[in-house]
């Protein structure tokens, strides 16, 4: 594995946005369809993916939330 340096700069970094629904009683309770919730993937230019799949941003309501 390469050696790890601080992202110096936005170009470096990747992101993919998804439309996030919660599913059951999983889930932030606002991501039903009532506010626009989105994961984001992320990865490093010609490196490694960044793990950020437990998080949900809501966009309606500016937070962010840890799924269980």
């Amino acid at each position: 594995m390469g050696s790890k340096r601080p992202l110096a700069a936005p170009a470096q970094l990747r992101v993919q946005g998804l439309v996030y629904e919660r599913s059951g009683t999983a889930g932030p309770a606002d991501c039903d369809g009532a506010h626009r919730c989105v994961r984001l993937f992320t990865h490093v230019v010609g490196g490694p993916w960044i793990d950020t799949r437990q998080f949900v941003i809501d966009l309606s309501a500016r937070t962010a939330h840890r799924l269980p």
